[in-house]
């Protein structure tokens, strides 16, 4: 297995647009009847963030996270949607009024340098989140929570991810991201769907690519074993 790393990704993209738009069209394939037991369901994610909330977490977060292999435990989720103090609606009203007043897509290199400052709500909610008492909802769990009210904007944190690119939970992953997605957004504005129930946001299609060429890299590497 080899990584790709962070300072090679925008040219392997480049370099590899045929597998590219192949990892593509295979992650978002639409699959039906007995062919959909074989359906990547990561693919669903872009129709429950869809029809999430703005301004608080429900069950609807969930099941979004769910199509990215992750959950949380009973006590956390009940925690999160309860807010019994407020904390978190109050955060995320704060983090709309930011994207009303900047956008919210990433790929957009006009977008404020103020999304990457620790004054921004954005930060105050990734914070809040992954407060240690909540023991079961570290950079994965909070990325994908997030990600699913703002694909466009927040760069989901994955293992597989972090793996090809270089990179660990307790590195910088926003900023090389945001880096990352506005160097290679014309290759990424390529990719199109041939479904119309899900719209996907550049961030995503590259959250996708990278993701499904690591699993492709991990599963060559052990089947070499």
């Amino acid at each position: 297995m080899s990584e790709i790393e962070f300072v090679k990704a925008a040219h392997w993209i480049r370099d590899h647009e045929v597998e590219v738009k192949k990892l593509f069209d295979s992650y978002f394939e639409k699959k039906t009847g007995e062919k959909s037991k074989n359906v990547w369901h990561g693919q669903h994610f872009e129709w429950f963030a869809n029809r999430v909330s703005r301004d608080s977490f429900t069950e609807i977060d969930l099941a979004a996270i769910g199509a990215l292999s992750v959950e949380l435990k009973a006590q956390t989720a009940r925690e999160l949607i309860e807010d019994i103090d407020g904390t978190i609606r109050q955060l995320l009203r704060e983090c709309e009024l930011w994207v009303a007043s900047h956008g919210a897509d990433l790929s957009d290199p006009n977008l404020s340098s103020t999304w990457l400052e620790a004054a921004n709500p954005f930060n105050w909610l990734w914070a809040e989140l992954i407060k240690k008492k909540r023991i079961d909802l570290g950079p994965v769990k909070a990325s994908k929570l997030m990600a699913a009210k703002y694909p466009g904007l927040v760069p989901i944190f994955d293992s597989h991810v972090s793996w090809l690119l270089g990179k660990s939970d307790a590195d910088p992953w926003w900023k090389p991201m945001r880096e990352l997605v506005v160097e290679v957004k014309s290759e990424l504005d390529k990719l199109t769907l041939t479904r119309d129930d899900i719209h996907v946001t550049t961030l995503r299609k590259l959250d996708v690519v990278l993701w499904m060429e690591a699993r492709r890299r991990i599963v060559e590497g052990e089947s070499q074993l």
